[in-house]
């Protein structure tokens, strides 16, 4: 979430506040950072720019690339995203199929649909979200 989604959210509850007739009060969010965010442009900001979604979890995808370099490598020519995002996601977002790595994880499917076609297929194999008996 960036900061004008926060601001359209506050004028949202300020909004119906004001139509319930409730009184209003002082934002209590304002100050909190959304989780993971970092300054643009500082020393933590990446510099690959398929990671900067990943906000300060980038460094820890950067991590697992170099003590698995396996991982490190593009899943498809056309995409930056490597084997290390889908593993994160895995472990960390609590995705469990394939369609949610590709769609909502990594947006490859919106980005490249032919390459993330491509990258589906590689990945039906591993059997990713269904279930085992």
């Amino acid at each position: 979430m960036c900061s004008s989604d926060l601001k359209m959210a506050e004028d949202g509850v300020s909004r119906a506040l004001e139509v319930a007739g409730m009184p209003a009060r002082p934002c209590m969010t304002g100050d909190l950072r959304v989780f993971g965010a970092i300054e643009r442009g500082s020393a933590e900001w990446p510099e690959e720019e398929w990671l900067t979604v990943y906000g300060s979890e980038a460094a820890s995808i950067r991590d697992l690339m170099r003590r698995e370099p396996e991982l490190a490598r593009p899943l498809h020519p056309s995409l930056p995203h490597t084997a290390a995002a889908l593993a994160w996601a895995l472990e960390h977002e609590q995705a469990r199929t394939v369609e949610d790595l590709l769609h909502r994880r990594t947006r490859m499917a919106f980005l490249r649909e032919a390459a993330a076609g491509q990258v589906a297929r590689d990945l039906a194999p591993l059997e990713i979200g269904r279930a085992h008996v």
